[in-house]
Formats: structure tokens, C-alpha cells, sequence
């Protein structure tokens, strides 16, 4: 026993010793800063605030916002772009809402992205793409993913949400919304991936819904969409292996896939299609009535927390989406260990930080 604490208690220590936490208060510092301060692997807390800056990341960091429920609560005011340096960066619990086009872009020499509860906007006026990622491999995982410029004319009412110049991309309990009233073509998931799969996600919104191009494993599971543009409702193209599974929808069926589901009404507790997606208004929930036929109609491999069968949707799956964004990254801040013990007593050791679900 004495042996395997000594283990313990060594390889606690030798896990802390080798990476920082840095702490960002929302009203004195910029994220900026604490960046260029911090040695690559590296954990940045980030206060409540809002954050006025375009930042440009060249370290792999674990960068935790205290969630995005509201705007004031911890909120990037402009663009995160991963550069050359920062392969490895998880991000989580941050609002990003830029006012312009490209809200993140991730660099062709980037590699294992992790971005977990997240909520990224813009209010572009001409052409957008929020995500805009090269190669690699990149993680998607509840977060928010949200076009909400209504305005008209032109490109104006263009968007990706998601643009792969060809990346291994997986997306899993998404909200994918688009605002727009217009039928200008609107692909949700765009370009040339190695691979992707799309897993318990929720499209609200969608016009022309995929832009894929070239030949490559493609899976759609366990989704809903709802509020299709009925002027310009389209699935769009996608590689002739693709397989889309285990999905339900109020509006066009796909021309492939099987265990499809069509939806007679709106399936969720609240939505306004004329309002379209409002975010901390809208209710994504599945209704116990009209939303019935999508609760535990998943893929029967894919499991709940409870252990029933999958819900459709953002709420379905081992790690459901959380409204607030609040994050849940275990991390160990500070130790502090008695300098000895008496022979059969007991070792009492004081840390600081936080506990969670490791997912």
C-alpha cells in the first residue's frame, strides 16, 4: 500500500509540474496576453467578461471559458484564429460572436483540435463561414454553431457553418442554426473532408444542406432537422458512399440511408419558424408528443446516460448538449501534501480545482 501511494502521489505531482494555470479575470487582462505569457500546454481560465480582440494562438493551450449562456458571461468580441504551433488546442465554455466573416479559422498546419461547448456566431453582412478548417483532425463537440445575420441582398444570406479543406471532422451533439429568411443557398457542412461523421446533432434553418465534395466516409446519425426553406429545401451533394442513418426530419426526406423518420410537426418543446433559431428563447427539447417518434429511436448501439436506446437531437447520446456551455474539465490546480505521516495513518492531501466528467 505504502508503494502504490508513493506511485500516486509521484505521478500527481510529475502531471502538475509540467503545466500552468493561468487565470484571466474578464476586466483586467486580454486573452492575448495570457497566451504569449503561457508555455505551450498550458491551462487559461477565463473569467466572466467580454473579451474585445482578435486572437492568434501559435501554442497548444486548454483554454476554459466559464460558459456562454448568456453574452456578459464569458465572451470573445472578434476572431480566433489557431496558427502554426498550436496542434493539440482545446477549447471549451466560451462564446465567440465576431461581426464579421470567418468567426475561427484553424490553419492547414494544425492538427487535433478539441472544441466542447461552445457557442460561435457572427453577424456577417456579406459571405460567411464560422469555421474555417484545413487538415487534421478536428473534434466538434456540444456546441452551438450559429449564422444569425437576417438581413437581404446578395451573399449576404450565404453561409457554412462549416468549411473542411480536407480534415478528419466529427461533430457530435451540435446545434447547427441558420436565421436566414432568403433562398440563397445556405450549405451547412461544406467542402473536402477525409472524413466525417455527424452525430446527434440538431439542424434548424437549413436551405441547401450539404456542399461536399470528392469521395470519402461520410455518416449522418441520429439527427434532426426542422424549418427547412421550403423555396429552397435541398440535401445537396454529398459522396455517393455516404451513409445517413437513424434521422428524422419536418421537411425534405434524403435520397439515401435508411431507418428514416418524416416528422409531421415541429418536434421540439418551443421553436418559432417565423422568428427562426433565438438563441436562450428557442427550446430544442424533444416534445413529448409531437417530438415522440424521435425519443429512443437512435441507432440501437448508441446509448443514453440512462442507458435507453438514444434520443434524436442535440440531447440524445452520452454527452448531451448543456444549455448554459458551463464547463466540466477536470483539472488539478494546486497540491498541497503534509511533509510526513505516521506509520498506519492517514495521508491528507489538500488540492484545489476542479472535478468533472472527463468525457
Amino acid at each position: 500500500m505504502k508503494t502504490f501511494l508513493t506511485f500516486v502521489l509521484v505521478a500527481l505531482l510529475a502531471a502538475c509540474s509540467f503545466a500552468t494555470i493561468i487565470e484571466v479575470p474578464g476586466d483586467a487582462v486580454t486573452i492575448q496576453s495570457a497566451h504569449n505569457t503561457a508555455a505551450s500546454g498550458d491551462t487559461v481560465l477565463l473569467g466572466p467578461g467580454t473579451f474585445t480582440e482578435n486572437l492568434v494562438f501559435t501554442k497548444k493551450l486548454i483554454l476554459i471559458g466559464s460558459g456562454f449562456s448568456t453574452p456578459a458571461l464569458c465572451r470573445l468580441a472578434g476572431q480566433l484564429r489557431l496558427n502554426s504551433g498550436s496542434s493539440g488546442t482545446t477549447i471549451e465554455g466560451l462564446r465567440i460572436e465576431h461581426s464579421s466573416h470567418h468567426s475561427m479559422i484553424i490553419s492547414a498546419t494544425v492538427d487535433s483540435i478539441v472544441l466542447r461547448r461552445m457557442l460561435i456566431s457572427d453577424m456577417a453582412t456579406g459571405y460567411s463561414t464560422l469555421v474555417q478548417y484545413s487538415s487534421g483532425s478536428l473534434l466538434i463537440k456540444d456546441c452551438a454553431l450559429l449564422h444569425v445575420y437576417a438581413g437581404g441582398g446578395g451573399q449576404s444570406t450565404e453561409a457554412n457553418l462549416l468549411n473542411s479543406g480536407g480534415g478528419a471532422v466529427v461533430i457530435e451533439n451540435c446545434l447547427l442554426a441558420n436565421a436566414n429568411t432568403t433562398s440563397t443557398p445556405y450549405r451547412t457542412l461544406q467542402g473536402t473532408y477525409s472524413s466525417l461523421v455527424v452525430a446527434n446533432c440538431s439542424f434548424v434553418g437549413p436551405r441547401t444542406l450539404l456542399g461536399l465534395n470528392g469521395s470519402f466516409p461520410f455518416a449522418m446519425i441520429n439527427c434532426v432537422f426542422h424549418d427547412w426553406n421550403t423555396s429552397n429545401a435541398s440535401w445537396g451533394t454529398y459522396p455517393p458512399t455516404s451513409t445517413i442513418d437513424y434521422c428524422s426530419s419536418t421537411g425534405t426526406v434524403p435520397p439515401i440511408g435508411t431507418n428514416f423518420i418524416q416528422l409531421a410537426n415541429d418536434p421540439f418543446v418551443n421553436y418559432d419558424e417565423t422568428a427562426n433559431y433565438q438563441f436562450g428563447v428557442s427550446n430544442l427539447h424533444l416534445d413529448p408528443v409531437n417530438g415522440v417518434a424521435c425519443i429512443n429511436a437512435g441507432d440501437p448501439n448508441v446509448l443514453d446516460l440512462d442507458g435507453s436506446r438514444s434520443d434524436l437531437g442535440i440531447y440524445g447520446g452520452q454527452t448531451p448538449f448543456v444549455d448554459s456551455g458551463a464547463p466540466n474539465y477536470p483539472y488539478v490546480q494546486s497540491l498541497t501534501v503534509p511533509g510526513a505521516v505516521t506509520f498506519g495513518g492517514e495521508l491528507q492531501i489538500q488540492s484545489q480545482g476542479r472535478i468533472g466528467r472527463g468525457y
